[in-house]
């Protein structure tokens, strides 16, 4: 790893000694935690897949860094947050935790690329019928229409500890509506009291405890997965002047999201973490420092010894190890 003696910084004395910093550390890393999503990435073959669907139309003899390379490289940037864009490749090409997760050793091995441009792909979609599902404010009308299974909750709630979810739907047109439309009604009743919540929907045919939990509940749950999709990945950066580079742009970022829920999901199930927002993720778990040494006969990763969550690491290793 490079020297930077061109720089240094200086604070505030301690118990009268200088306090002085600089760049000259060797191999250590601010982003130990990438280690973990290569565990991931070996156990899924998520980039390895990601590969196999695009061609590689370059003239492989002037080739440095593969296909895979390049894919990999991205994407585990794109993972730890905070480097977004390509340029920032420029300056972790030499970093040796990246170059460990993309199968290089840290100190020996070349450096990973620099900036570069993505090839093109193309999007194929099929169509589908669309369908609505959106929550509806209760008013005096569906409440009336609401009212009878309500009260048969709140009956059986005496004999339920306090709790009962019951569902129907009825056909309700707001002054505002140019036809019906179908209101499924659930009448829960929770140690708090009445609960009730409306939904409306042009799904005719499913049941309604189905279109609340399952299509209505899940869309609430997918827009928490956007979220993470967005604020923790960045993937709203889609500032290539090309169409087809920005929306390959966002497949990297799919792909980024996909490595870092299943960290989360198959590497952290039994912890508060599972439901932790990526950017909690990659601040506690992803940028923690590490100083790495390359020796005849293995590579060792040092963690500062003060590190909090040293115990979940232990744990973590185990199921993609």
């Amino acid at each position: 790893m490079g020297k930077d003696n061109g720089m240094s910084l200086h604070f505030a004395s301690i118990s009268r000694k200088k306090v002085e910093a600089d760049f000259d550390g060797g191999t250590l890393t601010s982003d130990g935690g990438v280690v973990h999503l290569r565990a991931v990435d070996k156990s899924i073959g998520l980039i390895e897949r990601l590969c196999d669907c695009i061609s590689d139309d370059r003239h492989q003899s002037y080739v440095d860094h593969s296909l895979c390379d390049l894919r990999r490289q991205r994407v585990y940037q794109i993972a730890l947050g905070n480097y977004e864009d390509a340029n920032d490749c420029d300056s972790l090409r030499s970093d040796p935790a990246m170059k460990m997760a993309c199968d290089r050793l840290p100190v020996t091995g070349d450096d990973l690329a620099s900036h570069f441009s993505t090839p093109e792909v193309h999007d194929y979609c099929e169509d589908h019928d669309l369908f609505y599902v959106f929550g509806q404010a209760g008013n005096a009308r569906p409440n009336a229409l609401g009212a009878p299974l309500l009260d048969q909750a709140k009956m059986l709630a005496q004999d339920k500890d306090g709790k009962v979810r019951l569902f129907s739907s009825f056909s309700y047109q707001a002054g505002s509506w140019r036809i019906p439309g179908r209101v499924v009604f659930k009448a829960e009743i929770t140690e708090c009291g009445p609960n009730p919540r409306y939904v409306v929907t042009n799904l005719t045919s499913s049941q309604p405890s189905f279109i609340y939990e399952k299509v209505y509940c899940g869309r609430g749950r997918m827009e928490g997965y956007i979220k993470n999709h967005k604020n923790g990945l960045q993937s709203d950066r889609t500032s290539c002047h090309k169409f087809e580079a920005n929306q390959f742009r966002l497949l990297l970022h799919s792909t980024a999201y996909v490595l870092l829920h299943s960290l989360v999901t198959i590497g952290l199930p039994a912890t508060k973490w599972v439901n932790a927002q990526f950017d909690t993720i990659q601040k506690r778990l992803l940028k923690v420092g590490a100083r790495i040494t390359e020796l005849a006969t293995k590579i060792k990763i040092q963690f500062p010894g003060a590190f909090p969550l040293k115990h979940l690491y232990q744990g973590l290793s185990g199921p993609f190890s």
